[in-house]
């Protein structure tokens, strides 16, 4: 019997392959084994037509659906974070001279928003780190003297940014990652939404070394994330059916249209109704204010007005409750004061738990650790990124909080002079979230 050669990857990657296919073709908008084809019939995309340059038109053109898209990152990047080596706000080490030289001249921060912004376009975004390392693209990024040998930093979407070559070395560390990226270097000529190309300098390949790969809400790998489009795409088609048949109607309920009765017992000669019609088109055309007519009357029809308001809240709060955006930062509207401080609360912390585990992790430490890596950045051992918080309190929360504050103290204290309270002075103040008290000198204690 022959043994079987084929490598285990290559099967793994074909039956990949062949579960995807079928989920294109029978799992998306198909019921009854594929007899009823649901998206289809309601004009949404399928699958195989939702690629990275159907999702860059759509962020583009689409007006809620550039919301979408930008609101997380803007959300994140609205305070930028201070990079510091030494805690001690009077001392500058070289590291922080160097990071602070580099994001003066290259608006590190706006750089890092845009990288985020792209990488929720398609299923990741890159930034490109130019370099005074006099190598090619294609070649690994080369050893740098100081942060400006870094030139420039240009960041791409999915859709003009293609890994062309991976790593396929098992042994390699980089196993399945990119190797090579292609690059459209030129710039939206056309307005078109698509970049265009006409020489083949304007595209170049690109080593790995020298981009910043960023993929936002990973599922299978870590190479291709989710779009921030995706699971409201339908919903966002329905907007524009709602809005744009709206728009269609009142035009048309405005323009109504007119039924010219003749009466059965009028005379009507063929020149008669030849300045019949001739008067009705100069009306038409706005070249009369009327029409002189005799047996003849004139009907205006009527006209339902739509009501969308209901469709298109449905589809708001569905697409917000998707992506997890509330509804008056979606669309910039106010529901009353006490539903938005909570619905501002709520996107708060979720931009600040996304600063923690994704801004700062795979957009800010990449490039700072690559740039440390290649001698851009003086090596600082370990460094640290702290971001503001985004939401003050105003200042009748703050007296709120004094007051909660002074009468826990006094409560504390009572409990403690009457040998009731079971805290320590520590304890009660790590409770209540106070910083700990600095430890006693005995040395200075008196007798």
């Amino acid at each position: 019997m022959a043994e079987n050669t084929t490598p285990l990857n290559v099967l793994q990657t074909l039956s990949m392959v062949t579960q995807r296919l079928r989920l294109a073709f029978f799992g998306h908008g198909n019921l009854f084994d594929g007899r009823r084809k649901v998206w289809e019939n309601l004009g949404y995309p399928t699958v195989r037509e939702r690629t990275a340059e159907f999702y860059w038109a759509k962020y583009r053109y689409q007006d809620i659906a550039k919301r979408v898209v930008n609101a997380p990152a803007d959300g994140t990047w609205q305070k930028p974070p201070e990079v510091w080596q030494d805690p001690n706000p009077e001392i500058s080490t070289p590291f922080e001279q160097s990071w602070a030289a580099l994001q003066r001249r290259l608006r590190v921060y706006s750089v890092c928003k845009r990288l985020d912004r792209l990488a929720g376009i398609g299923r990741y975004g890159v930034m490109l780190i130019g370099a005074r390392d006099g190598r090619d693209l294609k070649q690994p990024l080369g050893r740098l003297s100081n942060e400006a040998d870094v030139l420039y930093l240009s960041v791409y979407s999915e859709s003009h940014a293609k890994v062309t070559q991976w790593d396929n070395d098992p042994k390699s560390p980089r196993f399945g990652l990119p190797s090579v990226y292609t690059i459209q270097l030129a710039a939206d000529v056309m307005g078109s939404g698509i970049k265009s190309f006409f020489t083949a300098s304007s595209q170049a390949e690109v080593h790995w070394s020298r981009v910043v790969h960023v993929a936002d809400d990973l599922t299978e790998d870590e190479i291709f994330g989710t779009p921030r489009l995706e699971a409201v795409m339908n919903r966002l088609i329905d907007l524009e059916k709602i809005v744009g048949s709206t728009g269609e109607m009142y035009w048309n309920g405005a323009n109504r249209g007119i039924v010219w009765n003749v009466d059965k017992e009028a005379k009507f000669t063929d020149a008669d109704f030849a300045a019949l019609d001739t008067q009705v088109n100069e009306y038409l055309d706005n070249l009369r204010r009327m029409v002189k007519t005799q047996g003849v009357t004139a009907q205006v029809l009527g006209s339902d007005q739509p009501r969308p308001a209901e469709a298109m809240q449905a589809c708001i709060a569905l697409i917000a409750g998707t992506t997890g955006i509330p509804q008056r930062i979606l669309i910039g509207t106010e529901a009353g004061k006490l539903g938005s401080t909570q619905d501002e609360r709520a996107w708060t912390n979720r931009m600040e738990e996304r600063r923690e585990n994704f801004a700062e992790p795979f957009i800010l430490r990449a490039l700072i650790d690559r740039l440390i890596g290649v001698g851009a950045l003086k090596d600082p051992g370990s460094y640290y990124a702290g971001w503001p918080k985004l939401q003050a309190m105003n200042a009748s929360e703050r007296a709120q909080v004094g007051q909660r504050l002074a009468q826990a103290a006094k409560a504390f204290g009572e409990a403690q002079a009457s040998g009731q309270n079971p805290l320590t002075p520590g304890e009660w103040r790590e409770q209540i979230g106070l910083p700990a008290l600095p430890p006693q000198n005995p040395a200075a204690t008196p007798e």
